[in-house]
């Protein structure tokens, strides 16, 4: 029988409201309170809230309706925030889309999601086949009409991950998954609205939705920093100090970076600000929670804290608090389930795992996502019935686990899903898109590095394959960090005695080509 005690998470929430209710109720209670601030500009709850309320009729006019799709596609800014809480107000979800992504990916987004509009920075009054709305030509004699009423069970949000048949899904989320997540957040972490919140992930990212939304719950203010800043982390650690930010994300790769900058350039007193920091997006290392603490703990009491959790499970499911940790064995827990979360950890026959015992991890519970957008057969695949609680719906997440002492700890992958500074990438869809270039005719990806990791692409073909092409081919399909920064001619591929590519002879290979022994 599952431990009932591990998993004792149920806590009553509003789960009738929708996401956008908490911003207009703090309208209500602060209107002139400054809502959302980007560079020297500044907005406030009131004039945010009519701002999104006009061109929230614009989409209603235009005939967007309850349950609808719009994508948005622009670069980090207040009309971004804008234009998320408009689509949300018109009764629709929100499909982000970086301005960067390929045409292909982008139209593949469009069509799979079956979007009914694109709100973006740009003039055309058509793109891809779909009305454009530009959202920095806002006319301001358009008045704010009733919005519709929505139901917390409606999707919110569309956010495409990376997928292992060769094509991204999209994963559907609801209202009240939201609400529960953020809400657990905020109480979990005393936060309130003397709290800044920075937003720097990309927002086709699924963390990107706690810094987007959660200010308003708190009643507190949102930074947003501009877009290509996320690297540069002398303006990263100014935009920090001049804002006040008190709580904000890093994927533990980054934070490993930063930490480092930290050390060699200084601006740690700049960051006496900040109370609060949550690594989440890959595992995050015993030596770096003990070089943060010796680090921001040390000198300005910043608390750091571990969270877990799939696109498919709203953001995060588990949580550990890291700050001031000591482990003999060096071992970094994910921690305990969050609100109306059960984690099981259960074996290749679906039987609970004895605590020690490791398996995969399956997420039952409010945060569960609908499934995949347009995808019935992956959807059935992954997520499946919770044999625990009747009528519920557990997800499969691919991820290693155990109970131990009472919480989670992480233990990898069963499969050859990697995560590239904290995106999810499915080793097997670049594969496909590099076997769609003809001249190829055999392709293996590997993921090299424990902390940074990179990507690596064994390839062979009946000609001499120009790299440029190869490489001009991909920028077609794929986004950025999934374009592997080697590509190397091999004969033959090595395959295992079952007739398996073998992977870790690739990565042997490698290590040996690095190292001058071949």
């Amino acid at each position: 029988m599952i431990d009932t005690d591990k998993n004792h998470t149920s806590h009553a929430y509003p789960r009738e409201k929708t996401i956008y209710s908490f911003f207009e109720e703090m309208t209500v209670i602060t209107p002139n309170k400054v809502a959302v601030e980007f560079e020297d500009r500044h907005i406030t709850y009131h004039e945010l809230n009519y701002s999104a309320d006009q061109l929230a009729a614009i989409l209603i006019y235009s005939g967007i309706s309850v349950g609808d799709v719009v994508a948005i596609s622009t670069e980090r800014s207040i009309n971004m925030i804008v234009a998320i809480l408009a689509i949300l107000k018109a009764g629709a979800a929100y499909l982000p889309i970086e301005v960067n992504t390929p045409d292909e990916r982008k139209r593949y987004y469009l069509e799979t999601a079956n979007a009914k509009s694109i709100l973006s920075t740009l003039d055309d009054k058509i793109l891809f086949g779909i009305s454009n709305i530009n959202i920095e030509k806002i006319p301001d004699d358009i008045s704010p009409s009733s919005n519709p009423q929505v139901s917390s069970d409606a999707l919110a949000y569309v956010i495409f991950t990376s997928g292992s048949t060769g094509k991204p899904k999209g994963v559907m989320i609801k209202h009240h998954s939201v609400v529960n997540r953020l809400l657990w957040m905020k109480e979990q972490y005393g936060l309130s609205e003397t709290d800044v919140f920075l937003q720097k992930t990309l927002y086709s990212f699924d963390v990107s939705v706690w810094e987007i939304f959660l200010w308003f719950f708190c009643g507190a203010k949102l930074c947003l920093l501009k877009s290509g800043n996320e690297g540069n982390f002398t303006n990263l650690t100014n935009a920090i100090n001049k804002h006040g930010v008190t709580a904000c994300h890093f994927v533990p790769s980054i934070l490993r970076t930063f930490l480092r900058f930290l050390s060699h350039y200084g601006g740690i007193e700049k960051l006496k600000c900040l109370k609060r920091v949550f690594a989440s997006g890959e595992a995050l290392s015993y030596d770096l929670v003990d070089k943060f603490n010796s680090v921001l703990t040390k000198e300005n009491d910043t608390q750091l804290h571990n969270l877990y959790g799939p696109t498919e499970a709203t953001v995060d499911v588990t949580y550990f608090d890291c700050t001031n940790y000591h482990a003999e064995d060096r071992i970094v827990p994910i921690g305990k389930p969050i609100w109306n979360t059960k984690i099981y950890i259960l074996d290749e026959n679906g039987k609970e795992c004895a605590d020690g015992e490791s398996g995969e991890i399956y997420i039952s519970g409010d945060g569960v996502a609908i499934g995949y957008i347009n995808h019935l057969e992956l959807t059935e695949k992954s997520f499946v019935p919770d044999i625990f609680c009747h009528g519920a719906t557990m997800y499969r997440t691919g991820d290693l686990g155990r109970w131990r002492n009472g919480v989670v700890e992480f233990l990898g992958r069963k499969d050859n899903q990697v995560k590239i500074h904290g995106i999810r990438v499915e080793l097997e869809e670049i594969e496909n898109q590099l076997l769609g270039y003809e001249p190829i005719k055999q392709s293996v990806v590997i993921a090299i590095g424990n902390t940074d990791k990179k990507l690596i692409a064994y390839y062979n073909g009946d000609n001499v394959i120009e790299l440029s092409h190869i490489i001009d081919y991909l920028s077609k399909k794929l986004p950025k960090a999934m374009i592997p920064s080697e590509f190397i001619f091999i004969d033959n591929i090595p395959v295992s005695q079952n007739g398996k590519i073998n992977r870790k002879e690739l990565a042997l290979l490698y290590n040996e080509k690095d190292r001058g022994m071949i």
